[in-house]
């Protein structure tokens, strides 16, 4: 995975700027793809997205991700940092632009056919009412097809199926993307509440672009008012030379 370019960092803020954080983890990925459709980077497993999005960040901003989360208990915000190193090992960056479409869990003597969700998936769950109805609008969409195991196979109806089968399904899905689901133990330095986060990687990665975008154009700002030069002449040049124009400029 290369670095993004100082044109594509600001063309990735312009593009997801507005959008839902779905939008905007699709415009990030987008500059991992190019000519990739947006029909194709929405149906990208949202495992394989979020590792390609892990890669980007490693390459464009190094291998530590930095956030704040809020104790549940009394509210303080609390910083924590993880290493890309530390993380479960990702896929190549072709294998995670092929990732297999269809799969195969054979479990309580049936054969469960099954995609990985999406971020169309994602998207349509989040207006669900509570986590149990969530996950099985998720098994309606991304189950295929359900038979005994052996026999032809037949669409199903999510709330027909045998107890339990949704959740061995959530646990398989997370063994084959254990890169995804990550998750923090944190301490709170007020409360001693202890609590593990989920680690939404879309966010994370927008959070470096929306940054690295502000203070680009504000060095624009900067030289253009100086110097009367162009947008693109500014953020094609070095980081040494920008650097340098600025500290001549202050």
């Amino acid at each position: 995975m290369r670095r993004l370019t100082t044109r594509e960092i600001v063309a990735v803020w312009d593009a997801g700027t507005g959008k839902s954080a779905v939008g905007r983890a699709l415009a990030t990925v987008a500059a991992c793809l190019p000519g990739w459709s947006a029909a194709e980077l929405a149906a990208l497993p949202l495992g394989f997205r979020d590792a390609l999005l892990l890669e980007l960040h490693g390459a464009t901003f190094g291998p530590r991700l930095n956030s704040i989360a809020a104790c549940p208990q009394c509210d303080v915000r609390v910083e924590f940092s993880l290493s890309l190193d530390d993380l479960p090992a990702r896929p190549g960056v072709e294998d995670m632009a092929n990732p297999p479409a269809r799969l195969t869990l054979v479990t309580r003597g049936l054969s469960v056919e099954y995609r990985l969700p999406d971020s169309l998936d994602l998207a349509a769950i989040t207006a669900a009412p509570d986590l149990e109805e969530a996950a099985a609008l998720l098994a309606r969409r991304c189950i295929l097809s359900v038979s005994p195991d052996g026999a032809p196979a037949e669409a199903g109806d999510a709330r027909q199926y045998p107890a339990g089968l949704i959740g061995e399904l959530e646990a398989e899905m997370a063994r084959l993307q254990p890169w995804a689901d990550i998750e923090v133990q944190l301490s709170c330095p007020s409360c001693d509440a202890e609590w593990q986060p989920a680690v939404d990687v879309g966010a994370f990665v927008w959070a470096e672009i929306e940054s690295e975008g502000r203070r680009l154009l504000s060095e624009v700002d900067t030289l253009a008012r100086m110097y009367g030069w162009r947008e693109g002449d500014i953020l094609d040049m070095t980081p040494v030379r920008r650097h340098r124009y600025l500290e001549m400029a202050s």
